[in-house]
């Protein structure tokens, strides 16, 4: 018999249809915004506009911040060894 892995284990955590952290980090940047700037509109506009492509995305693919991610912290390394393998 086989066992299920639901869809709920293996996708990430999504708040009001985006990746939880960038909610989080979306939130945190626009009051940082209207704090420095003390204007209300231009930073509410700017975190609507990203709400809305981040739902978006998620809609097309639900790990894109993982990937997203993933893809920055390893932008600087050097894969020129690629194809080698190495015999312990």
């Amino acid at each position: 018999m086989q066992h299920k892995v639901y869809r709920s284990l293996t996708d990430p955590i999504l708040f009001l249809g985006v990746p939880f952290q960038f909610f989080i980090g979306l939130g945190f940047a626009a009051l940082l915004m209207i704090v420095l700037t003390t204007l209300i509109i231009i930073p509410a506009l700017i975190a609507v506009s990203g709400y809305i492509i981040a739902v978006a995305m998620t809609k097309k693919d639900s790990c894109w911040l993982q990937i997203l991610l993933i893809a920055s912290k390893h932008r600087g390394i050097d894969n020129s060894n690629k194809g080698t393998t190495y015999v312990a």
